[in-house]
This record gives structure tokens, C-alpha cells and sequence, in this order.
């Protein structure tokens, strides 16, 4: 039996959780968002290469202050909507480090769509109303398994909505592009794990991350990252995704707990 058959009946909610990033997001494969011209990085002056350089280190620094082994606990509301109808769904994870990471999907009071474990080896999702388990031993594509053509496991999700960015997104750039409200657009890396190629991460003057792009064979995929508290260090509150379906959804951290 194939994983997909438990959100089968709720296509749309767990297609909106998949969508996340993320992950938690969630996602994504359109070119809904606008996109601000950007000076190509070899029309950059070697000041501007300089302070995209230093901006960078900045971002690595901060996340890798984040890779800690430490436990969290944190739930989201995501709303998902599509042309032709919308959803609202409510996820809880936690761990007591990087792996394993659990997490429940609920479509309302009383209504848990999943319960899910991921580890660095396995993903399991419970269906709780036909007490069924079903297991995937590639926990790298466990969302793909569900049907749904996102790029992250649920150990992604997590590490996004934890702020380690560079668990997620390839450490190294190859390109750079100057945006004009302030920042810099990097073309990062291949990264062969997820199988991107020319995905782009735009980070503001505080080296926070404001929006991921790629391109895919549906479109272009984009999430943005908002709702930063005031510390350059914070994590950003709110998830938003775009796809080339003229699909959307909104996550939205309602509480985030951490060391």
C-alpha cells in the first residue's frame, strides 16, 4: 500500500501541509510572485562582491548557531487555497533534536488527518481512523510519497521552521545579484540530495533570508519568509508559498518553543 492512500480522501489538506516548506512549508513549483530586476553579480562593483560575501558569512553563522541537538516543540496554522477551493489545517511537531521529528496533522478539533514520525532512515505516517501504519524507507522524498510534487522530507520542514537554513539549501553560491530595495539574491549551488539546480535565496542587510526560488517542469516554486521579531538572530514568523498552479498557502507559527 502506497503512503498516499492516507490523505487520499483529504487531498486538499494534506496537499496545503505538503505545500509548506515548507516543511513546515512546504511547495511550490509557479511563478506567481513578482520578482524585482537584479544586477547580475558580473556587473557588481568589488565592494558590492565584497559586502555579498561578508553578507553571506553572516547567514552561515547565524544558522549554523542554530544546528543544535536541542528539543522543540512548536504548532502552525496553514491555510491553503487553490482556484477552485481552500483549507485550513493545524500542525504540531516536536523532538527532542534534529531525528527523530514527529508530527500530527489535524483538520479541526477531533479530526487528526496523520500522525508522523520521520528519522534519518524511515518515515512512517498512522492513519489514527483505519488504525493503519504505513512505512517509507527513503525519508529524503517521504512527502513525494504522499503524492504531492514537494522537494522536502518532514526533517526539512522542521529544519526551516527551526531557522537552519543551510540544512535545507545549499551552503555555497555561485552567483550573486544585487537587489535594489537592499540585499543580495544568490544563485546557489547544485545540490544533488534534493536534485535542484539554480535555485535562488535573497537574504536582507541582517542576512535573513526573505525568499527561496526554482524553477520546475510546472512552474516557478517560491516561498517567502516574513514576520521576523526585531533580533537579527530571530526566525520568521510567517511562511508563504506560491506555485505556478495559481495555488498559495499561508503558514503561520502560532507557537514556537526552544531552549
Amino acid at each position: 500500500m502506497g503512503t498516499d492512500r492516507i490523505f487520499r480522501r483529504h487531498a486538499g489538506y494534506a496537499y496545503s501541509l505538503l505545500l509548506i516548506v515548507a516543511l513546515l512549508g512546504l511547495t511550490l513549483l509557479g511563478g506567481c510572485a513578482s520578482h524585482t530586476p537584479q544586477v547580475p553579480s558580473h556587473e557588481l562593483t568589488p565592494s558590492q562582491q565584497t559586502a555579498a560575501a561578508g553578507l553571506w558569512q553572516q547567514y552561515l553563522d547565524i544558522c549554523d548557531r542554530r544546528k543544535v541537538d536541542a528539543p522543540f516543540r512548536l504548532s502552525a496554522a496553514l491555510r491553503y487555497s487553490t482556484p477552485e477551493s481552500g483549507h485550513r489545517i493545524v500542525l504540531r511537531a516536536w523532538g527532542n533534536g534534529k531525528t527523530p521529528v514527529r508530527m500530527d496533522i489535524e483538520a479541526g478539533i477531533g479530526k487528526t488527518l496523520a500522525l508522523i514520525r520521520q528519522d534519518a532512515h524511515s518515515f512512517t505516517a498512522y492513519d489514527p481512523r483505519n488504525a493503519k501504519a504505513y512505512v517509507n524507507n527513503n525519508s529524503s522524498n517521504a512527502l513525494l510519497r504522499l503524492g504531492l510534487p514537494i522537494p522536502f522530507g518532514i526533517n526539512d520542514l522542521g529544519d526551516l521552521l527551526a531557522g537552519r537554513f543551510t540544512s535545507v539549501f545549499p551552503p555555497k553560491y555561485i552567483a550573486v545579484a544585487l537587489v535594489p530595495e537592499g540585499g543580495f539574491a544568490y544563485t546557489l549551488a547544485p545540490d544533488a540530495a534534493h536534485g535542484w539546480n539554480n535555485s535562488t535565496l535573497t537574504l536582507n542587510m541582517l542576512g535573513q533570508p526573505q525568499q527561496w526560488s526554482i524553477s520546475g517542469k510546472n512552474g516557478r516554486m517560491t516561498i517567502t519568509f516574513n514576520r521576523y521579531d526585531a533580533p537579527a538572530e530571530s526566525l520568521p514568523g510567517k511562511y508563504t508559498i506560491e506555485s505556478g498552479d495559481e495555488s498559495s498557502a499561508v503558514l503561520i507559527i502560532k507557537e514556537r518553543v526552544r531552549p
